[in-house]
């Protein structure tokens, strides 16, 4: 019986630690899935409206906001509890180094200033820390 519990608790843990896991890696792909929209919108090659130019600007903005945000609260969640080793490990850098890497002059041209480079390093960052975790545990 003291086995039984024992194993009962070892799949509730690894359960917690794969969810946790989970959380960060959907929301290290979401902020991914934000930058590409930006950076493609960016490199469709035409020139852009100034629809479009305020709609970019406004992306980037509320990008730079959010990961600003992520960065002061370390975790996943808005709400936070205590982090977790995935969030401490993995997400807090992620979101750190790309909001401190996502230095653009909204008020230049997207396109004639490198709207994109900065955008792609910023970028880099979330994906760094993202293939790390999922190398560490590729059953996720």
């Amino acid at each position: 019986m003291l086995f039984a519990s024992l194993d009962s608790h070892v799949d509730k843990v690894a359960f917690a630690q794969d969810l946790a896991a989970r959380r960060v890696i959907d929301a290290l792909r979401a902020f991914l899935g934000r930058f590409d929209e930006i950076i493609c919108s960016l490199e469709g090659g035409g020139p852009l409206s100034p629809g479009a130019r305020a709609h970019l600007r406004m992306l980037v903005r509320t990008l730079k906001a959010d990961l600003e945000k992520a960065a002061a609260r370390g975790t996943v969640e808005e709400h936070p509890g205590s982090a977790t080793h995935y969030e401490k490990a993995y997400f807090a850098p992620a979101v750190s180094h790309a909001a401190s890497s996502l230095q653009i002059s909204l008020n230049s041209h997207p396109v004639g200033w490198r709207w994109v480079a900065v955008l792609e390093e910023s970028r880099s960052e979330i994906a760094f820390h993202l293939h790390r975790l999922e190398v560490q545990d590729p059953d996720l």
